[in-house]
């Protein structure tokens, strides 16, 4: 195995910040172990402060600029990132995310099981500075953990992960579904089972703020995660229970006072670091 036999990929639109999307960049360039190639998929037409940064990202001998004629989605920006690699490895990085220097270096090594198909870990909420809210988004570790986990709840976070190249063909990658198509792919993976693993150790940093929850609670997302669980249901990832469960739930959320969805999603689905 080629320890640098990777790719990273990040998408970015208009609404990106310049400042955190350099932040993200900057991330990927000071790893420890350097990608291969790092393609970048400009989602749309962005204003002129963004195309700065990306000018500058393009002058690294490394960095490969994508840009489409239109605004299609992450999931659909992503999927074209993908399919420019010709590594054995790819990395998912967010434009207002920042990884941990090692971050490509602790996962590549789990790679050395060749059974393992996916890496993921955990994320750390913030603010402003890296650590200025000490909250930790956990996941189940093991592939039987993750695969009873995921029945309920994504049991990844989908900016830590790197998959296998071959285990990511071998499900059709990201389908043209929006929202929450990362939880759609992952039961892909496990239907086909797909070893999936996260390591406990928190390996990208993510931007926090109320924004997220409103984000959450808007129709389109809720449709989404039908759509999504209907999918998962008809792939025979889910049962009937599952199914109606998870449509109950995500009803009753949505239908929650937008304060109460906000603190459940602070003191039940995160962990402060003490």
């Amino acid at each position: 195995m080629k320890t640098n036999d990777l790719s990273a990929v990040m998408s970015v639109y208009k609404n990106d910040s310049p400042v955190f999307f350099q932040q993200a960049i900057d991330s990927v360039f000071k790893q420890t172990l350097q990608p291969k190639v790092f393609i970048i998929v400009v989602d749309g037409p962005v204003g002129n402060d963004l195309n700065d940064v990306i000018a500058l990202a393009e002058l690294h001998p490394y960095v490969k600029i994508v840009r489409l004629e239109q605004n299609c989605g992450a999931g659909a920006a992503r999927k074209i990132a993908i399919s420019e690699c010709s590594t054995e490895f790819v990395a998912l990085m967010d434009a207002d995310d920042i990884s941990i220097e090692n971050r490509f270096e602790i996962q590549m090594h789990e790679f050395k099981d060749e059974k393992v198909g996916v890496v993921g870990g955990r994320i750390e909420e913030f603010r402003i500075d890296c650590g200025d809210l000490g909250i930790i988004r956990e996941n189940p570790i093991t592939s039987e953990e993750i695969y009873s986990f995921g029945k309920w709840r994504n049991p990844i976070n989908h900016v830590t992960l790197m998959y296998r190249m071959a285990h990511y063909n071998l499900v059709g990658g990201y389908s043209n579904v929006r929202h929450i198509e990362d939880w759609e792919l992952i039961s892909r993976f496990l239907v086909n089972h797909v070893s999936i693993i996260n390591i406990p150790k928190t390996l990208v940093h993510v931007r926090s703020s109320d924004a997220m929850v409103v984000r959450r609670r808007k129709w389109p997302k809720f449709f989404g995660r039908m759509t999504v669980f209907w999918v998962m249901y008809r792939n025979k990832y889910f049962g009937l229970h599952n199914y109606l469960g998870n449509v109950l739930i995500y009803l009753g959320l949505r239908l929650l006072p937008a304060g109460v969805t906000a603190n459940l999603y602070k003191k039940v689905l995160r962990k402060k670091n003490n």
